[in-house]
């Protein structure tokens, strides 16, 4: 590899270039935010979803090594369930396997195992789609698809030249305390004349044993200490 000089960036790719295949997948009878991933040689449910929606989860006869895209990152898995797959109105695979997998941002993932058996295709052009078992579900707009204002959120817009002139309200936090102004007033939290009427709280004779005892062990302890006030306050914080 021939050395390159300086520090270059990373392009910039566009919000329609990084665009995944991701939608919404009955499982179970439940929408799961569903990602399709070509690159993945399982299919797999997160531990939660399955926990929510009450899916009959099993412990494998064997753990699998699920290995991820970095060298050295990889997890284990040990739990397996079946559940029905549907698309709106559509029902796909009854029992579908299913591994069990503490995923991150999606309730599932599709690989090729399902890919393979569904004979899916996936279109690259326009706003994008996907066909299973013959059934075409664009991207935009279907059983599928991610709803628009749902999209919207999820996708940030491109930096503007109107976002510099509004560079301080939106930026970091500095990391330097603002220019002083003039103080022009106060806040007085205590006022030392007033004083305040309370009754006093009795214990009864029962349970004074009990106060005396709790009140000895967190002096002993340095949760508690005495002292002697003109006015009891009508709150009263005491530090532990």
């Amino acid at each position: 590899m021939s050395a390159v000089k300086g520090t270059p960036a990373q392009p910039n790719r566009g919000a329609v270039a990084r665009r995944f295949f991701e939608g919404y997948v009955e499982i179970g009878g439940v929408r799961a935010f569903t990602l399709v991933d070509t690159g993945t040689d399982t299919d797999m449910v997160s531990s939660r979803f399955a926990k929510v929606v009450g899916l009959k989860s099993f412990v494998l006869e064997k753990p699998v090594r699920l290995q991820m895209a970095c060298v050295g990152s990889q997890s284990r898995i040990n739990h397996g369930a079946r559940a029905n797959v549907a698309i709106g109105k559509q029902l796909l695979i009854k029992e579908k396997y299913f591994d069990v997998v503490n995923l991150e941002r999606y309730d599932a993932i599709v690989g090729l195992p399902f890919l393979w058996s569904a004979k899916a295709v996936l279109e690259f052009s326009g706003e994008g789609a996907l066909t299973l078992y013959g059934v075409k579900f664009d991207l935009a707009d279907s059983d599928f698809a991610v709803p628009r204002v749902l999209r919207a959120i999820k996708d940030k817009p491109e930096p503007t030249a109107a976002h510099g002139q509004i560079q301080d309200l939106i930026g970091p936090i500095p990391a330097k305390l603002p220019p002083l102004r003039e103080v022009n007033h106060s806040i007085n939290f205590v006022d030392t004349k007033i004083t305040y009427p309370v009754r006093r709280a009795k214990c009864p004779d029962a349970l004074k044993p009990q106060l005396l005892a709790k009140i000895e062990r967190y002096m002993d302890a340095g949760w508690w200490a005495p002292t002697v006030s003109q006015s009891a306050p009508p709150l009263l914080c005491i530090p532990k």
